[in-house]
Order: structure tokens, then sequence, then C-alpha cells
């Protein structure tokens, strides 16, 4: 099988298996642990990768890594946040987020293979997601020896899902690797940093880990190796001693406490671990287990250790003289080496001459990464450059060695999108680059004597690629682009590291648009044009600019296309498929098709500019093929054109054809046709006009998220044509400011745009227009859209309904009536919906419908069109006119279940919002235009739409009132103490809860009464709330019969209402004395002769003489009748005031029992109880 067919192979079963995932796996809620963190979120795409970033608030532990097609990151502590806001900010790369059962673990569902790498900045921790390059052929290093050549390894082969355990033991932190079948590995290290490196691939459950929260072991993570096999990082201390260990189908690695390790190394090199490789059982093996001491024996080499694990390296100069030198340790394994150390390192050619060491006799480079991480490496103008795809501490590279004096300090250089360091070149003229682990090391090895290596990497130029001259790099494991200025040169310079030891460029290779620099490993790229792009694709590192590169085409340079490495013939017949050897960059040109139906429109360009930003995109006149009456004839060519054409060619007619369904309206035939273009040439994702015009088709069939995505990558941000279609999604989404900014910036090209793309585009403008007030401008676009359409535009709905609107907005209403009728009439049933409710909006402006016949129009509506934006105003609108019809209840009803239809959308937000405002607007007053019970029955119903703040508290205030108003004491209290628990505080709290005291005593709950004060006592009132509170005790202490303590209470009162009070309570207890004394507090000096006493101050004076009386107090009824006599004649109690105070009275002759018979208890408090409101003073003139 072929490299290309067992790429469509694995294509193919990846695709199969996303989908039946996508249709097979159930949604699952995990349930949130109670004490979870809520943890705020951020994540934005990049033009080569995606971000997703935690912000812990305090430091916690986590590992991150990819299952399948899964993201899976475990935290230490339980996890709270909303994941689909990742989701939504990094739609290429994520489908689905959800945080898993245990409350500390959240997964992603993956759009596409990515590559992983995370690192932390203070608290907060960042993922960052790489478009996943496949699988190569083996590097050099794992290259099997052969006499003759050196040839790449095979893929490392896949074992599947292997589970990691951690625990932590007196001595020692032990992980546990327990894979499906044996394996061999490599176990490294660096200082801190260890690596255990298998021969196999597969996705490590690392969840497990994570809750073990291990006391030696930090940061672990797992990523793929250049051949695909399983790699594993850890953190463990400096001093601690590792060991490894197999057993059956399990790999064993122990950390010992800090402190445990005998001795450390004195080389600056990486040094391996204890038992360094192993073997499991069952695998080469005849003991059935690893042996670390021969490994480490056999390792020692001239007394110090060296890695038992060969590295890869690159030692070839950036010029055309340097060649890699083999590493050392790579020739010189000893005889006594096990069987899998000696694989490990491979072998030289069998005509290589013998190899200088490399490393120890000059300068060493170190930088330690702290995961994976790729390099760049290259000579420039004295300085040694050394470029990193991740973020790096400004001190990370440290030089040891002899000569390292003579380069300098090392020194950062700004970057965007990794870290660039910097140093002299000094003795370092035929550097190394070798990577152990997560540290890579950069030495001064001798001068090679082989000046070729199969790690250089080849630039091939593509002139004939579909969207333009390209040249490509062939390094399938790119990722990331770093971009800085050169400190001294001044230019920009565009790096690409990679991940594995060797790749470089060797020569320069100048073109008139940019030169590939040589480097010693990476690709470093200056371009020399304004435009250039360069990216990593699937390939390797593409290099190119909008419109092309100035590149020869193939057949006058007399060279191939480009294509892959030629692979092994064929099982089958099918061929694989061809690269696309065509342009779509340049400007399209009118063009009269060829016989045959093949379009010359795709000839390359001849040397012209690349803007995209003021360029047209879509040349519609030439695409569509001529008008409505050849279309059939026009694509029958097109599709003949398409069979008939050789394989080379076939691409060129796929693009016409694709380019005439969208010139004709035809969207999802133009998608279709799209598909089958990227999948013979998945490149054309990155390409400004494929996205444009894929973008525009989206467009057409409705597709606006996956529109919007296209139209607006940066590469089209300031393209006047991109921003036409842009514009046509926000009127699709009804955002019409932004949409007629985007109409009116890019008014020239709609006008130039021919039916239907003018009928289409021409009337959202319209809408948009209509929408914001810009009637002139609607009725400009109607003029253009039927001049260009023809008079049968005119009976279009859509033009029927919008020039109904255009009519109703100018005051025509006669005409808006007929045009909307019109359009309400046909059979069209979304301009059928519009038109109704544009039309049901017109009557009840006019008065000539009625609310309640408005909402059964209305209802009507919404089975005429449903499920979409358009049936949620319908809803919404029938809502209203309930509520405006005086149907609370339905109205409301009508809107919560719109609201609920669209959960969690701005539509839902808004009739939300509006809810709460008619609600508010109906309460104001307490609901006064609704009888009480129906006031209270609608509250109750629908109380969540109650406004916070002040507003929210005076509408139940105000309903409150209403319910004491007709003695729902109860129902009253309910709903002071809801606002007293939970709506206020301070002063508010106070005040609203003395009026829950009020109502209580009013309901004869005493008890409650005093609940309530204690519930609002706060500090700092005012002193006429604090005299209030104290005759609410008061009172609630004398109706429990402790009128001594509520007596106490009012010592130092001598108020009005005070003194009524200690009426109440002296009466009640028959101190009749003490009633009368607080009586003529509360009367005070007569009146003046002849000037009769009110009904009320009559009652006062009454009920001292009874309290006289009672208490056989003659004086004072004598008193009594000399001062008010004359003023209680005429009056209501004239007779009982004569009898109370006639002399046999004063003389104490009237029997007790005859003067309760006459005069009734008294109650004097209860009047200023039911007087009370909270914050006002009750009448200075207090009643009985």
């Amino acid at each position: 099988m072929t490299d290309r067919t067992a790429q469509e192979w694995k294509r193919w079963l990846r695709g199969c298996a996303a989908a039946v995932a996508l249709l097979a796996m159930p949604v699952l809620l995990s349930p949130q642990a109670a004490d979870a963190a809520t943890v705020p979120v951020r994540g934005g795409t990049h033009k080569d990768f995606g971000r997703l970033v935690f912000d812990w608030p305090g430091k916690v532990d986590y590992t991150a890594s990819v299952e399948g097609d899964r993201l899976v990151v475990t935290f230490t502590d339980s996890i709270d946040a909303p994941l689909d806001r990742l989701v939504r900010a990094l739609p290429g790369y994520l489908a689905a987020g959800r945080v898993e059962a245990d409350g500390k673990t959240v997964s992603f569902d993956l759009k596409r293979p990515v590559s992983l790498k995370s690192f932390r900045n203070g608290n907060a921790i960042a993922i960052d997601l790489s478009p996943a390059a496949p699988q190569t052929a083996a590097k050099a290093e794992d290259a099997k020896p052969e006499p003759a050549k050196a040839e790449a390894a095979k893929p490392a082969p896949t074992a599947g899902r292997l589970r990691v355990r951690g625990a932590d033991q007196p001595d020692q932190s032990r992980l546990t690797f327990e894979w499906p079948s044996p394996v061999g590995y490599t176990v490294t290290r660096d200082g801190a940093a260890v690596t255990v490196a298998f021969d196999k691939g597969g996705t490590a459950d690392l969840s497990a880990v994570s809750k073990a929260a291990l006391r030696n072991i930090r940061n672990v993570e797992a990523y793929r190796r250049a051949d695909g096999a399983l790699a594993v990082t850890l953190a463990v201390p400096q001093d601690a001693e590792v060991t490894d260990s197999a057993s059956g189908k399990a790999v064993v690695l122990s950390v010992g406490n800090p402190g445990s390790r005998a001795g450390l190394p004195k080389s600056d090199g990486a040094q391996p671990a204890a038992g360094s490789q192993g073997t499991a059982a069952g695998q080469g093996s005849s003991q059935g287990s690893s042996q670390p001491a021969p490994a480490k024996e056999t390792a020692r080499e001239g007394g110090r250790d060296t890695p038992t694990m060969a590295s890869a390296t690159s030692g070839r100069s950036a010029i055309a003289a340097n060649a890699a030198a083999p590493h050392s340790a790579a020739n010189a394994a000893a005889p006594n080496t096990p069987p899998a150390e000696a694989k490990a390192a491979p072998a030289a050619p069998a005509d290589a001459k013998a190899q200088p060491v490399a490393g120890p006799k000059g300068p060493v480079l170190t930088f330690d990464t702290g995961g994976p991480a790729s390099i760049a490496v290259y000579p420039r103008a004295g300085q040694l450059y050394v470029v990193f795809d991740r973020p790096m501490p400004i001190g990370a590279g440290k030089l040891s060695g002899p000569g390292a004096e003579l380069m300098g300090a090392v020194e950062p250089v700004p970057a965007t999108g990794g870290s660039v360091f910097r140093t002299k070149i000094g003795p370092m003229v035929w550097p190394t680059v070798e990577r152990q682990g997560t540290t890579w090391r950069i030495l001064s090895s001798a001068r090679p004597a082989n000046m070729g290596s199969t790690g250089d990497l080849r630039v091939e130029p593509d002139p004939d690629f579909l969207l333009g001259a390209r040249l490509l790099v062939r390094a399938p494991d790119a990722a990331n682009i770093v971009q800085f200025a050169d400190p001294d040169v001044g230019d920009r310079i565009q790096v690409v590291p990679l991940p594995s030891p060797g790749q470089g460029v060797p020569e320069p290779h100048r073109y008139p648009d940019l030169e590939v620099m040589p480097s010693y490993q990476g690709v470093v790229v200056r371009p020399i044009s304004d435009n250039v792009t360069v990216r990593a694709i699937k390939e390797g590192v593409e290099l190119t600019t909008a419109g092309g590169l100035h590149l020869s085409p193939a057949a006058d340079a007399g060279n191939p296309a480009v294509a892959p490495p030629p692979p092994a013939p064929p099982p089958g017949p099918a061929s694989a498929p061809q690269p696309v050897p065509s342009q779509m960059a340049a400007a399209p040109l009118p063009v009269t098709p060829p016989p045959g139906g093949a379009s010359s429109a795709m000839e390359p360009p001849k040397a012209q500019p690349a803007q995209m930003q003021g360029r047209r995109l879509f040349n519609l006149p030439a695409w569509k093929h001529g008008d409505l009456d050849h279309f059939t004839e026009a694509r029958q060519d097109l599709q003949l054109a398409v069979v008939n054409a050789p394989e080379s060619e076939r691409p060129k007619a796929q693009l016409d054809l694709a380019r005439f369904y969208f010139a004709n309206g035809f969207g999802q035939e133009t998608l279709g046709m799209l598909d089958v273009l990227q999948q013979n040439q998945p490149d054309l994702e990155g390409w400004p006009e494929f996205r444009a015009l894929r973008g525009a088709a989206r467009v057409l069939t409705g597709d606006l998220d996956g529109a919007e995505a296209d139209l607006s990558i940066p590469s089209l941000a300031g393209n006047p044509e991109a921003n036409l279609w842009r514009a046509a999604i926000a009127a699709d989404r009804r955002d019409w400011p932004k949409a007629m900014a985007g109409f009116k910036a890019s008014g020239p090209i709609l006008n130039s745009y021919p039916e239907p793309m003018i009928g289409k585009l021409g009337l959202r403008a319209a809408e948009a227009a209509l929408e914001t007030r810009d009637t002139g401008t609607a009725k400009r676009l109607f003029d253009r859209v039927i001049e260009h359409s023809g008079p049968d535009q005119e009976e279009n709905p859509q033009t029927q309904y919008l020039r109904g609107l255009l009519f109703a907005q100018t005051g025509e209403i006669d005409q808006a009536r007929e045009q909307l009728t019109a359009a309400y009439n046909s059979y069209d049933r979304l301009y059928r919906a519009k038109a109704g409710l544009a039309l049901t909006n017109l009557e009840l402006s006019e008065g000539k419908m009625s609310p309640t016949a408005a909402a059964e129009q209305l209802a009507g509506l919404t089975f005429t069109w449903r499920g979409d934006d358009l049936e949620m105003q319908i809803r919404s609108r029938m809502g209203e006119v309930l509520i405006a019809g005086g149907e609370y209840a339905k109205g409301f009803n009508t809107m919560k279940e719109t609201a609920a239809l669209v959960a969690d959308t701005p539509r839902a937000e808004a009739i939300t919002k509006e809810m709460s405002r008619i609600f508010a607007d109906l309460f104001k007053d307490g609901a006064q235009r609704l009888p009480t019970l129906d006031a209270l029955q609608l509250y109750d119903q629908f109380r969540e739409l109650t406004p916070v703040g002040e507003a929210g508290d005076e509408i139940i205030r105000q309903l409150a009132e209403r319910l004491i108003s007709i003695d729902l004491l109860n129902r009253a209290a309910d709903l002071l103490q809801h606002q007293v628990e939970y709506r206020l505080s301070g002063l508010d709290k106070a005040r609203v809860g003395t009026r829950l005291a009020s109502v209580r005593l009013l309901d004869n709950k005493p008890e409650e009464a005093l609940k309530a004060l204690e519930l609002s006592n706060v500090a700092g009132l005012p002193a006429d709330l604090t005299a209030e509170r104290r005759l609410m005790q008061a009172k609630a202490l004398a109706e429990l019969n402790r009128g001594d303590e509520a007596m106490q209470l009012l010592a130092q009162d001598d108020s009005t209402n005070a003194n009524l009070l200690r009426v109440d309570i002296a009466w009640k207890g028959q101190k009749w004395d003490a009633a009368a004394l607080a009586l003529n507090k509360v009367i005070g000096p007569p009146p003046a002769t002849g000037k009769p006493l009110d009904p009320n101050m009559s009652q006062l004076v009454l009920n001292r003489a009874v309290a006289l009386a009672l208490a056989g107090d003659g004086n004072g009824l004598n008193l009594l009748k000399k001062d008010f006599e004359g003023s209680m004649k005429g009056g209501p109690n004239e007779d009982a005031f004569r009898i109370l105070t006639r002399p046999e009275q004063a003389m104490g002759l009237i029997d007790v029992g005859t003067i309760r018979s006459r005069v009734a208890e008294v109650d004097m408090f209860k009047k200023f109880l039911k007087e009370y409101r909270g914050g006002k003073q009750a009448g200075d003139k207090p009643t009985s």
C-alpha cells in the first residue's frame, strides 16, 4: 500500500469514526461538585493555533492530553466553568465541552486532529491546540541500519488506550503504566525533568494521576513523538532518585523522596535515570524484566555518565559545506549493551568514515522547555538565533563548557507566537542540535566529513498550484509560526520551529518574493514582498502570497509539478488524487468559454500584484455564462467539460462549474463542487479566494456561522466585496445598524451585481434601510433591483412585503395595506408570515383591529411559520397584544413560553426584559387597575418578574398595603417577610420590618411581631424610627401579658402615642389611676369656653372619666367636670359624661358594675397601628 493510499485509508477511517461517534454518543450532563471553584475561561483562535485559558483563582496542578478525538484536562481541584464559551471561541477546534462526573476533569470533543501544548502564567493555565501534522516516516535517528544507506524506520505501532495510576508510599511516589500488551521503553532524566519514551503509540489516561496529587511527581504530560510513539514527561525533585522496572504488561516508575539521590552529576548534559532502558516481559528479554544495572554500566564512558538513550541530532552547518555529524553515542555501543539499547542507536553507513566525537569539545547551549516544544536554530550577522514555539522565561538559555565565555550572554528577542534568544556564534561553528526529554542542547562539534544529511528539508516550487504559485518545504511536523524583527538588520523574520532534531535547510533559496534562509534546525523565511504568508499545512510549510509567488510555470522551467515523494506502485487501479494545478488568486476577467465548455479563466496570472484588500473577488457577469434562457445549455457544457478534462485539468473545470452555480444563485450546488475540489487539495482551506467563494455560497444557503468564519479571516478583513457579504450575514441576523453600514460601504460593488445577486443582496439592503428608517436609500434600492430584474420583480412577495413597510413609514397607509395584503395572500409562507405580522401592527396602530382580534390573527401566524426568529417575533408580539387587551396572565404566559423556546439567546433575554418592564409598570401603584385578589394571583404567578432594587421593593410594599386594606393580613405579612429576609438591608430593612411588626400586631400575633423586630434590627437608626419600633415592641409585650416590661420600655417616652399605649396597658391591667394619668397627658388643657369638642377628643374625655370613676377619684371627676362640662354639651357622649360626673359618683356612691355596663373597654393604640405605613408618623390627634 502506498503512503498516499494509506493516508487516504486513515482519513476515511477517521471520518467513519467521527460520524459513528456523533450519531451514537449520548450527551451526559456531569454533576458539579458542591464546592467547585468558579473559574473564568477565555479562548481565541489565532493564525496557526487556538488557545484555551483557565483563570484559576489560586494555583492548581493539572494534566492535559489528547485522547482519541477528545481533549481531556484534569485539575487537582473541582471546577465550574462556562465551557460553551470556549467552544464558541474555538469553532475550528472544539465541538462540545463538559465537566466529567468527578468534577475535576473537563473534556472537549475535537473537530480535527490536534497537537497539544500547555503552560502556566501565574495561576492561569493555558492550553494551545495546533492542527496535527500527519504521521511521517520515522526520522533518521530511528532509522534501521542497512549496509549502503540509512532508511527511515516505520511508524511505531499503536497499542490503544493505557491506564496510568499514581500512588504515594512513605519513601517514594510511584507511576504505573498499564499497557494492553508488553512494550519497550527508555527513561531519560535532565535535572528535574524525566521523560519516559515508549516504542509504541497509545493514549494515556492521566486522570487518576491528577487526582492522586503525588508528593514527588508533578506536571505529568503525554505527547506523541515524531514516529507516533508515546512519551510522557514529568517533573521530579532535583535530589530525588528515579528508578524504573517492568512487570508483565506494566511499566513502573518510582521517584524517591527529596535527598534520596546518592550523588548529583557533574556534567551539564542530560543524565539517565537508573535503568534507563527496559523491555517489558515477553518482549525480547530472556529474564522477563528490565536490567538497569548493566545498562548503567554500559552507559558509563570515560568516567562520566552519558545518556543511555541515543539522541537524534542535527550537526549540519547552515551552508553547503556543513552536513550532519552522527552522534558518537549512536555508534559506540559496548559489546555488553542490552539489545534494546543497541537498537535505539542508529548505525552509520557501512562506507562512512569514522566521525569525531561531538559535544564536550566546545561550548554547550542548554534550554529546558519544561514540556514538549519545537526549536529552530540559524546563524545571521555573527549571531546564533534559537527560536521556540512556546513562551520561555528570559533566563532560559544557559551556556557551559569550553569557550562559553567567548559567546557572551544569551539575550531574549521580542517575538510573537513563541520565544527567541540569540548569542554570539563564537567558537560554535558546526553546531549540533539534540533533544533529550524536554531539554534541548546545542553543542559545538567537529567539521563533518560527510556533508550530506537525510534530515535536510527540501524546498520545492509548486508554480501550478490552483490558488497561485507557492513553495513547499517538506516538514510535516510543522505547527506554529514565530515572527520577530531582527534587532540588527531590522527586517521581519518568520520562523517555523520543528520538534525533531536534524531538520534544517543547508543552503539559502532566493526568490523574487522571499528568501528561505539557511538553518541548522527549522525553517527560516525572510519576506521580500509585503504580504508573504507562511503557514503550516499537512505536507509541511507553505510559502506564498495572495495571488501566488512569482515563479516560472513548471512547463517553462522543465521541472515536474511538486508532488509527494514517489510511493510504491499502488495495489489497485485507483490512482491517488492529483494536486490542483491552477490559479485562483488572480482577479477574474470576463472570458468567452471555448468550445466544449472548459474555461480559460483559470490561466496563471501574468505577474499580477497580490493585493487582497482592495480587489474584487467575484466576476459574476463572466461566471454566469449568459442569462437564464441559456442556463441549462451552459450547465451541461460545463459538466461535460469536467467529465472530459484530463486529470491534471479537471480541477479547473470543477472550479468553473462551482463559479457558474454561484453566479446563478445556487448555493448548495456551489458548496458541493467546492467540497470535491477540497478533497483533492485540502490546502485550499488556507486561501482567501476559496474561503470568500465558499463563505458567500454559505450565505445563500443560510449557514451564517460557517459563512462568517470564512469571510472573517484576516486576509479578507479589509476587502470591500467580502464586507458586502458580511453585511448580508448581519442582515440575516437582524443586526440592522451593522448591516446598513456594510451595505453603504460596499454600495458600488452591490450596484454592479447582475441578477439574481442584485435581487438577493439588494432586497436585504433595502430591508436594512427600512429597519434603520432610511426610506430614501430603501426607495433607491427598490428602483435598482426592479431595473435589473424586470417588472416581474414587483410580483415577488419579498418585494411586496418590503414596499409595504416603505409605504407605512412614509405615511401612505392605503398603499402599505395593499402591498402587505398581496404578500400575505401569496403562497410564500415566509413572507405570508412576515406580512401578516406587519399588517396586524398596522391595523392596531390605525385602531381598526381590537387587541383580542389581533391576538387571534397572530396565533394563526404561528402555524404559518415555525422554528426561527420570525416565529419568536410573532409570539412575543402576541403576548404584548394580550396584555394590552387586559389578559395579563395569558400575555405573560405566551411571552414566557416564547423565551423558553429560545433559552440562552439574546432574543430570550430581550423578551424577559420586556416582560419585567410591563410587570413593573402594571404593579407600580399596586396594580390598582386590577381587583386586589386578581392582582395578588397575578403577582404570585409571575413574581420572578419583580425588578431588583428599589423599584421591586416599592411594588411589593404597594401590593402589601392593598392586602392590608382588605384585611388579608397574613398574605401581606408574607410579602413583607420575604422582603426583610432576602431583599433589603440597612435602613430600608428596619422600616419594612417595623411595618411587618405592625401587621403582625393587627393580626393578633404578638410573638411574630417581636420576631420581625428582631430580624430587622440594625444599628444607627434615626430617632423617629427607633421610637416607632419601641412602641411596637411595648404593644407586643403588653399583648403577651408582660405589661410591666412594656411600661418599663416606655418609661422615657412621653409622646402622645406612648401615652395612648400606656392607657391600653393600664386599662388591661385595671390600673385606673395610671390610665387616668396617661389620658390626661393625651387630652391636654380644656378648649376655650363654648367651643365644642370633636368626636375623637370627646371619646378620650369620656374614657378618662371612666378611669377616674373606677379609681374612685372624686376630686378628679369634679375637676374634669369643671373643665369639660361645657365642651361636652351637645356632643355624642354628653349623657354618659353627665352620669359619670354627677355628685353621687364623685362621692363614690355609684356601683362599679354600673359604670362598666355603661362604657365599653377601650383600645387606644389600635388606630395608630391601622394608620401606620412605615416611615410615616401617625396623626397628632390620636383617637380611641
